[in-house]
């Protein structure tokens, strides 16, 4: 309920405050990164849903939680290291096959 709340206010926030902005966004796009380790995480989502996509809980947290920083800095413009950047290839790379596996 906090991400959904979290993410209206975002909403409402942005796209009220210039009168000439029209382009309405998903409820989605107003979500920071950890809202997406909230909702895989919960326990009722990921029995019911994304156990089925990535199997190892444990694993996937972790992923998820290195996965943070490195997605702060991009967000921020901040140079990546070279291992950064090679945690965030082979971390999405990870992620990605499993969504990609499940959807076949």
């Amino acid at each position: 309920e906090d991400v959904r709340k979290n993410a209206e206010e975002r909403k409402n926030k942005n796209e009220n405050i210039y009168p000439w902005y029209t382009g309405q966004q998903p409820l989605i796009a107003y979500m920071d990164f950890p809202d997406y380790a909230k909702i895989i995480l919960r326990n009722d989502n990921w029995s019911e849903i994304f156990e089925k996509i990535f199997k190892d809980k444990v694993s996937t947290e972790a992923k998820l939680n290195e996965l943070k920083p490195i997605r702060d800095d991009i967000g921020h413009n901040r140079k990546l290291t070279p291992e950064k950047f090679e945690h965030l290839k082979l971390y999405s790379v990870d992620l990605l096959t499993c969504v990609r596996v499940w959807e076949q």
